[in-house]
């Protein structure tokens, strides 16, 4: 199943050093696939990436935030657009400002809002 995520141009020439957009012989590379941090991939990073529900940053479990960080799981949203949920990602919320936008897209409850982890030891147990 194809990848649902899609971002402002703004967004995408922002995260970049050179200010271009990230092109690939293929076309655009979605920020989702890789980590934000150390730019390594799901398979080389122990099977998983935390994908944040709101914006364009993957964490591998190196570099996730140790604070303001929302473990979700799922995301019904890109369920939605058509995603099948891979085994490779786990949706978070990565900052306190990406919680306040799921509350207004209505992806999480207010009441959700407020729960954070206090690093990646809360999602592994």
């Amino acid at each position: 199943q194809q990848c649902p995520v899609s971002e402002h141009q703004s967004c995408c020439t922002s995260r970049t050093k050179d200010g271009l957009l990230q092109l690939t012989f293929t076309g655009w590379t979605c920020s989702h696939h890789s980590c934000s941090v150390c730019s390594r991939k799901a398979a080389a990073a122990g099977g998983l990436l935390f994908r944040c529900m709101c914006c364009p940053t993957a964490f591998c479990e190196d570099h996730l935030p140790n604070k303001d960080c929302s473990i979700i799981g799922q995301s019904e949203r890109f369920k939605a657009l058509g995603q099948n949920h891979p085994q490779q990602a786990c949706f978070v919320l990565c900052s306190a400002e990406c919680r306040a936008q799921a509350v207004l897209d209505g992806d999480i409850q207010e009441s959700d809002a407020a729960n954070t982890t206090t690093g990646i030891s809360a999602a592994t147990g």
